[in-house]
């Protein structure tokens, strides 16, 4: 093989390998943004997120020690931000709702306050109506279910 067709052959495998590092950075600029936000709304509150969790364009995040829980999502170009004081919180349940073919609809946590006149807080993980697969929101949301009980 000559020299020609070895350079040829690296700048293809570049060209088709390049898409993919330039989407991981785009990631994680989005990520390390998210998170920067997260903790950045922990500070106002005076606390710091001691666990986080990011996918897609989600994030949650909490204080154990001040029972403060932190959430942002992102979607159709609007933000979501709730900060929920859970010493204020009686319980938190997971909701999973089916849409057609038994699929899974939404996934979110909902937390009921101690205080009846205060609506239910929900943090959805996962709408079929926003994002095109299920990927690990499953386990993320039956993880944090977990925490956020433990936390209660």
């Amino acid at each position: 093989m000559d020299l020609g067709t070895s350079i040829i052959g690296i700048i293809i495998v570049a060209i088709c390998i390049l898409p993919f590092i330039l989407i991981g950075f785009n990631n994680n600029k989005k990520r390390k943004k998210t998170l920067q936000h997260l903790s950045d709304t922990a500070k106002t509150n005076n606390c710091t997120i001691e666990k986080s969790e990011f996918w897609h364009l989600t994030a949650i995040g909490i204080d154990q020690s001040n029972k403060m829980l932190f959430f942002t999502r992102k979607t159709d170009g609007a933000a979501i931000y709730k900060t929920i004081d859970l010493s204020q919180i009686q319980k938190c349940n997971l909701v999973r709702t089916e849409s057609t073919n038994r699929a899974i609809g939404k996934l979110k946590l909902q937390l009921e306050f101690y205080d009846k006149n205060k609506p239910n807080v929900s943090l959805e993980f996962y709408d079929k109506d926003q994002s095109m697969s299920l990927v690990n929101e499953i386990e993320i949301s039956v993880k944090w279910h977990k925490i956020i009980n433990q936390t209660l």
